[in-house]
């Protein structure tokens, strides 16, 4: 990783919560467990392909999700994945935030130096300023909405610090302030990052509390009001309920009516029928009250109810749901009568997913919910739910999970999403898809394999002199 130059790096004073969304309980009918043992397995209809889309010209490089930061003595720069722009070797300072950059082009010269500490700007990995030198930190809320912040005294209050410079490292970090850190005033302001523009009315002084969903960002304001603007500034409706992507429905008559990020109407539903009340990977979840019970469904960005009768809340994963720990299509057929401790899903290709049962069962299934493989977790298999690998453990080697021989047929190494890097015996490296067997990349030395903030996956090929050749891995 490459760190930052400023010796006095701004931290933001917040902390970050993750929170784990456990599946909640529902009456349904049971089904056989799936098993690779009791059916015929079947098959993934996928292959993968690379394709060179460039080359990073920079020996000390690393990886981040808008692009790549590199080292040129002690001046640092950022290139895109496929080399195309390149801002050359021009900051103090740099670090990724988000798909954007946070970059200096001066250092402060002490924990007083005030227009050092203001003088980060924020960049896209092409070099286009964001938002200019006159900041000492940045934080990237979504694709429409970041905050800047700026220092303007020191303070020996934690209540009252805004942001506070580490006594002990300078890398930007998201945790508490210690004891013996620089804690500093200073001033927030909310911008649109499309077009660079400040959100009229969105900044304060105080420790603040935001989110930004879709083209509404919320924040508590200095008179310690909860506030929810869009990007003009112009304030939500009233009795609206915001969800995670933007959009929100109002009550309006004897009907409900859901509105998309814009204000265009997407669709209504009667005052007795299900009613969205939560939005995530791409489906509301919705309920109703029949005979003094709450009932839950699963409903479409258009309105459509998927699936109904829930006892509980149902999780969306892919094209697969949890409810109280069963597993369901979208459209409400049981899948499994085992409880699942957990479900991963192939974000970058939409190959599949692995299920994992309470008793270390993990089951394979492709992206129309068949299974594949079921696998055992003991002493001699390791199952990396990470990147869908499965390994058996013979004297610290590695034998991954090849889906066309249905066998541990490929002895490799660094695998991500489908793909592992293998030895040939000329002491170079390839690149084999684990979906087919087939070669991807061959004749380098060594590989490093990124996804993106977008899922896509990259592999960084890494030549003799120290650049890279970047493939991006495709359908």
């Amino acid at each position: 990783m490459v760190k930052t130059k400023k010796a006095l790096a701004i931290v933001l004073a917040v902390s970050i919560v993750l929170v784990l969304f456990a599946g909640c309980g529902a009456g349904k009918e049971k089904t056989e467990s799936p098993s690779a043992n009791n059916s015929k397995p079947a098959k993934i209809n996928a292959s993968l392909k690379a394709e060179k889309i460039g080359t990073v010209k920079h020996d000390k490089a690393s990886f981040y999700k808008g692009g790549v930061i590199y080292q040129e003595g002690d001046m640092l720069g950022v290139t895109s994945f496929d080399g195309s722009s390149d801002t050359g070797a021009v900051f103090a300072a740099c670090n990724s935030e988000g798909n954007y950059f946070v970059v200096s082009k001066k250092l402060a010269e002490n924990e007083n130096d005030f227009e050092g500490l203001n003088s980060d700007a924020l960049i896209d990995s092409s070099g286009n300023v964001i938002l200019d030198y006159s900041y000492a930190a940045f934080e990237v809320l979504n694709e429409r909405f970041a905050v800047a912040f700026s220092v303007t005294e020191r303070t020996d209050s934690k209540d009252e610090a805004l942001v506070y410079i580490s006594s002990k490292s300078s890398i930007i970090t998201p945790i508490a302030p210690q004891d013996d850190d620089f804690l500093y005033k200073g001033e927030w302001k909310i911008f649109d990052l499309t077009t660079g523009k400040e959100v009229p009315g969105a900044k304060g002084t105080n420790a603040y509390v935001k989110s930004a969903k879709g083209n509404f960002v919320t924040f508590i304001d200095d008179a310690d009001n909860r506030v929810t603007v869009n990007y003009k500034g112009e304030p939500a409706p009233e009795q609206a309920t915001l969800f995670s992507n933007g959009s929100y429905l109002l009550a309006e008559g004897n009907e409900y009516v859901c509105y998309d990020t814009d204000g265009k109407e997407l669709f209504k539903v009667g005052n007795t029928d299900y009613r969205p009340w939560s939005y995530e990977n791409g489906y509301y979840s919705a309920s109703k009250t029949v005979n003094n019970e709450t009932v839950y469904a699963l409903m479409d960005e258009t309105g459509k109810i998927l699936s109904e009768g829930y006892g509980k809340t149902p999780y969306v994963y892919g094209s697969l749901i949890t409810v109280d720990e069963k597993v369901y299509t979208l459209d409400g057929k049981p899948f499994s009568d085992k409880e699942v401790q957990g479900i991963v899903v192939d974000e970058v290709f939409g190959n599949g997913y692995i299920l994992r049962y309470d008793d270390d069962c993990y089951v394979f299934v492709d992206n129309d919910g068949k299974v594949i493989a079921e696998f055992k977790e003991n002493d001699d298999i390791n199952v990396y739910t990470s990147d869908f690998a499965v390994s058996n453990k013979k004297d610290n080697d590695y034998y991954y999970y090849s889906f066309k021989d249905k066998d541990y047929t490929i002895d490799g190494h660094s695998t991500r999403n489908w793909i592992v890097s293998v030895d040939e015996a000329d002491d170079t490296e390839s690149v084999i898809c684990t979906l087919d067997n087939s070669k991807l990349i061959k004749g380098y030395s060594t590989y490093n394999m990124f996804v993106s903030g977008d899922n896509n996956l990259y592999v960084f090929a890494v030549n003799a002199d120290g650049t890279k050749d970047v493939y991006q891995i495709i359908k």
